[in-house]
């Protein structure tokens, strides 16, 4: 069970153990990782077509790995665990699918969110 109190605690005795080991900044630890972009959508979408939807993009990228989520699917379009990847779920409040993608660059992310798109529309 996540205990947000506990694993705040644990990250910061982590971050607080590289900083002492490595005597470096933060912003120079931060600095040895790669960044990525995240891009967040909404695709407008009736209701009764949600949780087809939802599968309709599994479908298309079958054989990728995929994550174990509860509201959707999570689906990693290089490595398992690893960037890029691309989370799709039907919204609770609102007649859209929510789309999720990090990728290294701008161009990336919104080329995954784009395709993700067209295969909704299409779907």
């Amino acid at each position: 069970m996540i205990d947000p109190g506990r694993d705040a605690l644990v990250g910061a005795t982590l971050l607080l153990a590289a900083l002492a080991e490595r005597g470096k900044s933060i912003s120079a630890l931060v600095a040895e990782h790669p960044r990525y972009v995240v891009e967040k959508r909404k695709v407008a979408i009736p209701q009764d077509r949600m949780q087809n939807a939802v599968q309709t993009v599994r479908g298309a990228y079958r054989g990728r790995p995929v994550d174990p989520v509860e509201d959707g699917v999570k689906i990693y379009l290089g490595a398992f665990r690893a960037c890029p990847w691309v989370h799709v779920r039907a919204s609770n409040t609102e007649p859209v699918l929510r789309v999720i993608a990090e990728a290294a660059t701008d161009q990336e992310v919104q080329s995954i969110c784009e395709e993700v798109e067209r295969i909704v529309a299409e779907g």
